[in-house]
C-alpha cells in the first residue's frame, strides 16, 4: 500500500451560461461514462467520463431540467470506476449541505483518493497491490462512511481503511485480511469498534 497527501488540483470550470437537459433528451457525453453519483435528495448528479473528468449537474427549479453546473479533474490519471460521496453516505438528519467530501476510485479499485470539494483539495491518497497482476478489486463504503472496503477478488484479500473525522476525513488506518478461499462479494451493513479491556493484565 502507498499513501500521498496534499496533491493539488485544478479548481473546477464554471460556464457562464448553463446548459439545460431535458429528462427526455439525451446528456452529450462525447466520452464513455465510467461512474454516476445521485445526490442523497436526488438534486443533483456526477457524472465521472473515462478521460478522468467529472461532469456536475443540478435539477432546476421546475423540476424537469438538468442543469449543467461544472466540471472537476481530479487528475488520477486514470479512468474513475466510482464515486463516493461520504456526507451523503453518512444519512445525517438535519444535513445543510451535502457532497462536501468525495472518496474516488480508479485504476479498478486499486488507487483511492480523498478530496473536500469546496475547494477541491486533495486530502489523500493511497494504492493497493495485489500478487495478480490484472486482479478485479471491488470498493464498498459502509452506510456511517467510517470505513470502505475493498476486496480483491484473485487475491482473496479483503483491505479495511478506517475513515477519521476531524475538520475533514482522512485516511486513518488499513487492515488487510487473506482468507484461503475464493471470495465472491462482501456487503458492509454495519462496522463498529470496541475497545476489549483484558482484566488479567
Amino acid at each position: 500500500m502507498v499513501f500521498d497527501c496534499g496533491a493539488a488540483t485544478q479548481p473546477p470550470r464554471t460556464l457562464d451560461r448553463p446548459i439545460l437537459v431535458k429528462y427526455g433528451d439525451t446528456l452529450s457525453v462525447k466520452r464513455e461514462v465510467t461512474a454516476v453519483c445521485i445526490s442523497p435528495d436526488s438534486t443533483a448528479v456526477a457524472i465521472a467520463r473515462a478521460d478522468g473528468v467529472v461532469s456536475f449537474y443540478v435539477m432546476n427549479s421546475n423540476e424537469s431540467e438538468l442543469k449543467f453546473a461544472h466540471t472537476w479533474n481530479p487528475q488520477m490519471n486514470r479512468s474513475i470506476v466510482e464515486l463516493f460521496f461520504l456526507d451523503g453516505a453518512r444519512q445525517s438528519k438535519n444535513q445543510e449541505q451535502f457532497w462536501r467530501h468525495c472518496l474516488v476510485v480508479a485504476e479498478g479499485g486499486r488507487r483511492l483518493a480523498l478530496f473536500e470539494c469546496e475547494d477541491w483539495r486533495c486530502l489523500g491518497r493511497v494504492r493497493f497491490e495485489s500478487s495478480v497482476e490484472i486482479a478485479t478489486f471491488a470498493v464498498h463504503v459502509d452506510p456511517q462512511a467510517r470505513y470502505a472496503h475493498i476486496l480483491d477478488v484473485d487475491g482473496s484479500n479483503v483491505f479495511c481503511v478506517e475513515l477519521e473525522y476531524a475538520e475533514h476525513p482522512r485516511f486513518a488506518g488499513v487492515t488487510q485480511v487473506t482468507f484461503s478461499h475464493p471470495i465472491v462479494a462482501i456487503v458492509p451493513y454495519e462496522v463498529d469498534t470496541e475497545e476489549k479491556h483484558d482484566s488479567s493484565v
